[in-house]
């Protein structure tokens, strides 16, 4: 008779607005935590440039006959260089289509905060909850 061993990896499956797409990570594997945090950086600091770059973008305020800003195409095309960027990230991150799967083509920036900013938690949780038996609580250290 065959045993067997079965090992539980931790791997999480998280449905995408309700499904039926979905993502998979592993909240206990450093590799993933460590590259996620990384792209998560990176994607602030991307943020931070967008900020000072639209910043630059809006002191100009002159428009055109149509009332828009004269600069329009500019602003549109620094934020889907945004976003492209991001979306990227993410397919390195969680495997090439991922970004399609939950955005379905659309381009923008506050969607990828939504994405990392809901991660987070499911990252952050499951890692403290499994650690927490590791945690050595003050009333039991040993003087």
């Amino acid at each position: 008779m065959t045993e067997s061993l079965r090992i539980e990896t931790g791997a999480k499956k998280i449905l995408i607005n309700d499904g039926p797409e979905f993502i998979e990570f592993n909240p206990f594997d450093v590799a993933f935590v460590e590259k996620f945090y990384s792209v998560f950086t990176e994607f602030k600091m991307k943020t931070e440039e967008f900020k000072a770059q639209a910043t630059e973008l809006d002191s100009h305020s002159e428009i055109d006959e149509d009332g828009l800003p004269v600069n329009m195409l500019d602003r549109m095309k620094f934020a889907r260089e945004l976003c492209d960027y991001s979306y990227g990230q993410i397919d390195v991150l969680f495997g090439e289509g991922t970004s399609e799967k939950v955005f379905r083509g659309v381009r923008n920036v506050e969607l990828v905060e939504q994405f990392f900013g809901g991660l987070i938690p499911f990252i952050q949780n499951e890692r403290e909850e499994k650690l927490k038996k590791y945690k050595v609580n003050d009333s039991k250290v040993m003087k």
